[in-house]
């Protein structure tokens, strides 16, 4: 072994010794501390700077550094600016910021910003400002609530008042029901959001944004909350996507289908109802076939039509069956009236059989409004004073 070294404690961490072997383009470090109690943790790690690799050897399979001195782990490989710059230094000890790190392709607090921003994300916050603010700031001790703030800085139409604001915020996030409702919704719509609305504005902008809120799949929220920075890269790699789309609340508005339906039917990813005329007809001419001719179906709510893209795209007509009392399929066709497999029918089948699904079908379907009478045919006893 090369060199061994053991670092003295720091007040309230546990003494912390390493080593290092190093043979030509590995060097593997071993970590061992011992806590209050004599208890020894044990951990080691391999950088490999000819295919720039870092790999975390501990006898749990782990994502991150479980040692706790974190001053004399980044002492030990030359990286303490971490330390001094992050007041919880022990957050960017995880394999894909550590490897960054060691390997020296991150030397400073900007470029981490920037790192955890990601290219597309830093084009719209500064990294300076999201070191200073974010980074730096004590209120930010798990990812779960760096996460929160990146969230708002992806949806917010100001990103300097944002930022300035950014712990207020995040603890309203939390604390505010609609609030978080309405971050979670302008960011699935793709809609630019206002974060210091009153609590007025924000009830008026979610009936914009869902008309009706029985459905609570809709208000899932887009972070994962499991304390890690993985699910935080997945975060950042959304906002692409919602910057592509992303419009104005009044630009929304106008957008807005006029759909013929009361309420939303609860899909999964690949299946998509039918609203409009224009749709119907736009189905019939991708899809190659008759369905724009039950259009009198349609509007007169005695059909509901799907498009289904899975490993084939079809076209789905569902009516009420009054034996079953039920509604059901009635006709599933492919391309030009290709036929679909028995898979694809049974999927379908399972999605529609759901009691949200069923139930929206039963609220939006045609009624007959003729009153059924309940007068007695043939003679009655007032026949005689008629005569």
């Amino acid at each position: 072994m090369n060199s061994l070294v053991s670092q003295s404690s720091i007040p309230e961490l546990p003494a912390l010794s390493y080593g290092y072997i190093r043979k030509g383009e590995i060097t593997k470090w071993i970590f061992w501390e011992y806590d209050q109690l004599k208890n020894i943790r044990k951990f080691s790690l391999e950088i490999n700077t000819d295919f720039s690799r870092l790999n975390l050897l501990d006898e749990v399979e782990t994502q991150r550094v479980p040692l706790r001195n974190t001053l004399g782990f980044c002492k030990a490989l030359g990286v303490d600016w971490l330390t001094k710059a992050m007041p919880n230094p022990q957050l960017f000890l995880e394999k894909i910021i550590l490897e960054e790190v060691a390997l020296r392709r991150i030397t400073n607090p900007s470029d981490l910003a920037s790192f955890i921003l990601g290219a597309d994300l830093s084009a719209k916050v500064s990294s300076k400002l999201f070191f200073r603010s974010v980074l730096t700031n004590q209120f930010f001790d798990t990812w779960d609530k760096i996460k929160i703030a990146i969230l708002l800085l992806i949806v917010t139409d100001n990103v300097q008042r944002t930022i300035d604001h950014i712990v207020y915020l995040s603890q309203r996030f939390n604390v505010n029901y609609n609030f978080y409702r309405l971050v979670n919704l302008s960011f699935k719509m793709g809609v630019f959001l206002d974060c210091f609305m009153l609590d007025i504005s924000i009830e008026k902008q979610i009936s914009i944004l869902d008309k009706e809120n029985q459905y609570l799949y809709k208000d899932s929220c887009y972070i994962e909350v499991d304390g890690a920075f993985s699910s935080c890269v997945n975060l950042v790699a959304l906002y692409l996507s919602y910057a592509s789309r992303s419009v104005t609340i009044a630009e929304f508005k106008s957008k807005q289908r006029k759909s013929i339906y009361y309420g939303t039917l609860p899909l999964p990813k690949g299946m998509n109802l039918i609203e409009t005329s224009k749709e119907l007809i736009f189905e019939g001419r991708r899809m190659s076939h008759c369905v724009a001719t039950y259009l009198p179906r349609l509007l007169g709510k005695k059909s509901f039509f799907l498009h289904i893209k899975f490993e084939e795209s079809a076209t789905v007509e569902i009516v009420k069956n009054a034996k079953k009392r039920c509604f059901v399929i009635n006709q599933i066709y492919g391309v030009a009236n290709k036929k679909v497999p028995g898979s694809m029918i049974s999927r379908v089948n399972k999605v529609i059989s759901t009691f949200d699904a069923q139930y929206f079908f039963y609220k939006n379907s045609y009624k007959s409004r003729r009153a059924k009478s309940r007068i007695q045919e043939g003679p009655s006893l007032f026949d005689e004073l008629k005569k």
